[in-house]
């Protein structure tokens, strides 16, 4: 219920991520935290620093929902360097299912966006502009990966 949003919203496709993050607790009647955001970059060490000032100031939550795969990896690490366990004290779920997801220590819930998908049709859309098209923005289809970083047994 108190789900922390970790990534940069200045990124439109992260602004997207925090939108549907926002829809999915208004269809529950579940308010998002004002204050269960951090804003960080996508960069592992930055991440994993600034979460553990996060949990430092004693913000509370029991999920995290990070814009990447690799913001959530980092999540998972700083919560274990504070004595935090995931899932069963805080659920972890990333974006992007990266190949090292299912390797994480737990393997990683994430979104698959189908990265292969997107960047064939990037390329397909970025052709048909240069060759004069109008083109408009397609997204991939994505589905949830459920691992072990967001259920109990």
């Amino acid at each position: 219920r108190k789900i922390l949003f970790m990534g940069p919203r200045d990124l439109p496709e992260v602004e997207l991520r925090h939108a549907g993050f926002k829809k999915a607790h208004q269809a529950l009647g579940v308010s998002v935290g004002p204050k269960l955001r951090l804003e960080v970059e996508f960069g592992g060490a930055a991440a994993y620093n600034e979460m553990l000032t996060f949990i430092d100031s004693r913000a509370e939550f029991d999920a995290v929902f990070a814009a990447s795969d690799v913001l959530a990896m980092a999540a998972i690490m700083a919560l274990s360097a504070r004595g935090k366990r995931v899932p069963e004290d805080v659920a972890v779920v990333g974006y992007d299912n990266i190949g090292q997801a299912a390797m994480s220590t737990p393997p990683l819930t994430t979104i698959d966006q189908n990265i292969e998908l997107g960047g064939e049709m990037m390329v397909e859309l970025l052709l048909r502009k240069l060759s004069g098209e109008a083109v408009k923005s397609v997204l991939t289809p994505t589905r949830l990966i459920v691992r072990e970083s967001s259920v109990c047994d």
